[in-house]
């Protein structure tokens, strides 16, 4: 009986915390919407989602800040978890944490290294703009050639 009684706390915090999920009718809606600004606004309007994204102000909603909000909400969802529990039960969470961890630092990898691709694609651009200038342009026009 002690062993039930010393999941049991935990078993109804987790439950009242599902029941703040999204429903099945509630993807199909986010489905069809059309841009991530309406996504914000029915996520805000209709889910529990409502206190992260009020943390964004109308131009910060764009998909990065957004998923980092609710990263943000998904570790302290888990904090919650592991306060409500005892020393045996947080020696799992934290093995659960660490995954979680481990996400969000390959999270913070991808947008490093998104960042590198973005300035390498932008230097390719930049590059081979400048090898298709016609220059026989640039050096006849004189208003061009008092700033080069």
């Amino acid at each position: 009986m002690g062993n039930l009684l010393k999941y049991s706390g935990i078993v109804t915090k987790i439950q009242a915390m599902e029941a703040k999920l999204l429903t099945p009718e509630q993807f199909a809606d986010i489905a069809n919407l059309r841009s991530v600004p309406d996504i914000a606004d029915y996520l805000r309007k209709n889910t529990a989602y409502a206190e992260v994204l009020d943390t964004l102000t109308e131009d910060q909603i764009h998909r990065g800040n957004i998923e980092k909000v609710l990263v943000q909400s998904l570790y302290h969802d888990y904090t919650k978890i592991y306060r409500f529990c005892g020393q045996s039960q947080r020696e799992f969470m934290k093995l659960i944490m660490k995954g979680y961890e481990i996400e969000l630092i390959n999270y913070c990898l991808r947008i490093v290294i998104n960042q590198h691709h973005r300035v390498a694609v932008s230097n390719q651009i930049m590059h081979h703009s400048i090898q298709t200038i016609d220059v026989g342009w640039v050096q006849t026009d004189r208003w061009l050639i008092q700033y080069v």
